[in-house]
């Protein structure tokens, strides 16, 4: 479907995907050659730009990387600083750190296998 608005200087130019929309080849296709396409429309008058699920999902998948790589390390760092400095421990924070993040890593990988997953999880953990 595409569409022209009444000023005639916006249009939009609907299009499918054979993949699922929140599928990773639908993402890649929209941040891939879908996304260099635009970019290579766009000029200075008339910009170009991709939406869609794919394109939003996408968008969310990279900033969710960009936070793993750069932020979550650096609150861990300060985390283990903060309570070294109130357990006067060095191993005791580390401990604790691996421990929380092994509960959530169970958490993060039974999530999307099972709706069923915490059936067995102490109640502490739920």
């Amino acid at each position: 479907m595409a569409g022209l608005s009444t000023d005639r200087k916006t249009a939009e130019l609907d299009v499918s995907l054979v993949a699922k929309p929140s599928s990773q080849t639908a993402m890649n296709l929209a941040s891939g050659p879908i996304r260099a396409a635009a970019a290579k429309a766009t000029t200075a008058s008339r910009p170009v730009l991709v939406g869609g699920e794919s394109m939003s999902l996408s968008d969310i998948s990279h900033a969710t990387g960009h936070d793993y790589t750069i932020v979550y390390p650096f609150a861990a760092l300060l985390i283990v600083l903060i309570l070294a400095a109130l357990l006067r421990s060095v191993i005791a924070p580390l401990y604790l750190l691996v421990g929380v993040g092994l509960v959530i890593r169970r958490r993060s990988e039974h999530r999307f296998t099972s709706s069923r997953a915490f059936r067995d999880t102490p109640a502490c953990f739920s």
